[in-house]
């Protein structure tokens, strides 16, 4: 049985936008996946209906074999998540917002305080454990959230931006919270902008353009989708026949083999454009897939 499976989801609001397009993927035991997909793809409505806080229009979605409409109480006892938007509340420190979260869940006090201050040293929050979390910056908040959700040991946990907001030392921090949890067995899905964190904590991606599903796999699966192993950037609209290229907004992006970046360079140069050569990586398989970048905004 899958953690989760995903079956021709679709969601359309009452303003007849269509969020979902039929999403349809599951996710194995133990397994980290991450959701990537820009500002609109569908990410968040996905989570929201697998956390059983949002009815599909059609499909179903199962946690650990538990219809999120027909049977939610049983799948909110066996899950954990960070909304995008979450926030802890303000008034208590962090150690008692994780302590009181613990007890909701049912753990007992002294079980309750070990847990939270395990989770708490895990995101490096020690030294504002007994701070106002109103005090606090963005970035330490979202921590706290993280905390949280590693410390109530549910089975599957759905996290929405994890890392949304932190600076790159923080963000850095979480992935390794993220490494040690996964230890344990447990079975995450993450949505992200950064292909960087994907790519570093990932077993699995599942990329998500307009409310359908483009790609699901593997980390190499997708390295190797992407058929070359360098890009050339130009910055310019560059017309060269005969090789793999993608446009996008004031760039051109060409896909080739190492002894044809060379040749790249030249004729951009010769143009007057300005280029840079990089490997390819995940954020690739995405541009081709879609014709876009990924990045927030854009």
């Amino acid at each position: 049985m899958s953690a989760i499976a995903s079956r021709d989801v679709w969601k359309r609001y009452g303003n007849g936008v269509v969020a979902l397009r039929g999403v349809s993927f599951s996710v194995e035991r133990g397994r980290l996946v991450a959701l990537l997909g820009r500002n609109g793809a569908g990410k968040t409505t996905w989570i929201r209906i697998a956390s059983t806080q949002l009815l599909p229009t059609k499909g179903t979605v199962e946690v650990l074999g538990f219809d999120v409409v027909s049977d939610p109480w049983s799948v909110r006892e066996l899950i954990a998540m960070i909304p995008q938007e979450g926030a802890p509340l303000d008034i208590l420190t962090p150690f008692e917002f994780v302590y009181s979260y613990l007890l909701i869940r049912g753990y007992g006090r002294s079980e309750a305080k070990k847990r939270a201050r395990e989770a708490l040293a895990l995101l490096e929050l020690e030294p504002y454990i007994k701070t106002t979390i109103g005090e606090l910056s963005g970035g330490l908040k979202r921590r706290v959230l993280v905390a949280t959700v590693l410390a109530s040991g549910a089975e599957v946990l759905f996290l929405d931006e994890p890392t949304l907001g932190l600076d790159p030392l923080a963000r850095r921090s979480v992935w390794r919270a993220l490494r040690e949890a996964k230890k344990m067995s447990g079975t995450m899905l993450l949505t992200t902008h950064y292909m960087d964190e994907a790519e570093s904590l990932a077993d699995e991606v599942i990329i998500v353009h307009q409310g359908k599903v483009m790609f699901s796999g593997s980390l190499e699966e997708a390295r190797k989708a992407t058929n070359h192993r360098f890009r050339v950037e130009v910055y310019g609209d560059l017309e060269i026949d005969g090789y793999d290229r993608i446009k996008l907004k004031g760039m051109t992006i060409f896909y080739v083999g190492e002894d044809e970046t060379e040749d790249i360079l030249k004729m951009a140069i010769a143009k007057g454009y300005d280029a840079t050569v990089k490997t390819t990586s995940l954020e690739d398989l995405f541009i081709k897939l879609t014709g876009e970048k990924i990045e927030e905004g854009v």
